[in-house]
């Protein structure tokens, strides 16, 4: 069996003009159950992995992707201990893991806290390309449209996305130029959606839009990435 995918990361073939974009909003305040082992975390159990994604619209449509995966710190040590034979630290791993993720378009960190191990990874979606086929779009106006396939977003339970100017429309809570949709916004949706101005316009501006047709990138988990899925359990146990 394999872990099932907890982290997706969005693959950019190509670098955006615009440099690194903080974080808008706050993250999620992880909380996991004590009963997070090593075998919940090598089957990719739901309760024992949580995320965030958090998106920067640009004005050229281009998009800043990060999504964060976050693990109880405690199980996941000893699943690498357990399943991958591990005997370094926990950050040796992950620098282990995640060194050959870095690309001139992606970047992969992590961080570990008392009680959490949080991945990020963040993606640079050029505006012709990769951010359409996440669901991005321009208007002939220059405003700005999402319109994110849900399976784009599964295994989190936050989505923040912010853009250059006021978000006009949106089935997520608008808040200025951020819309966030939690777990209980997501659960009846199949599409992310919102619309909004390229640039702090004055009140007023155009911004309807109809999002172009788009198919999903194509999306790696991080059990790929940091390894998970190489190995089957019966190799596994058979170690």
């Amino acid at each position: 069996m394999r872990l099932a995918p907890a982290l997706v990361l969005v693959l950019a073939a190509a670098a955006v003009a615009t440099g690194p974009v903080a974080i808008a909003v706050d993250g999620p305040q992880y909380t996991f159950p004590d009963t997070c082992d090593a075998d919940s975390i090598y089957n990719g159990s739901s309760d024992c992995v949580n995320g965030w994604i958090d998106i920067q619209l640009h004005e050229d449509g281009s998009a800043t992707w990060m999504r964060e995966t976050a693990y109880p710190r405690a199980a996941f040590e000893d699943y690498i201990a357990q399943y991958e034979s591990w005997t370094g630290t926990t950050q040796e791993y992950l620098d282990d893991q995640l060194a050959d993720t870095n690309t001139d378009t992606v970047t992969a960190t992590s961080e570990l806290t008392d009680d959490l191990l949080l991945v990020r990874i963040t993606s640079e979606l050029a505006s012709d390309n990769e951010a359409a086929l996440v669901g991005f779009s321009v208007a002939d106006d220059g405003a700005l449209a999402a319109a994110i396939p849900i399976a784009q977003v599964t295994g989190v339970s936050l989505v923040t996305l912010t853009a250059p100017g006021p978000v006009q429309t949106s089935n997520g809570t608008i808040a200025g130029d951020t819309v966030t949709w939690n777990a209980d916004s997501m659960a009846d949706l199949t599409e992310l959606d919102a619309t909004a101005s390229a640039t702090a316009a004055p009140a007023g501006l155009p911004a309807w839009i109809v999002p172009s047709g788009a198919g999903l990138l194509v999306l790696a988990g991080v059990a790929g990435v940091l390894g998970f899925a190489r190995r089957s359990r019966s190799t596994r146990r058979g170690a």
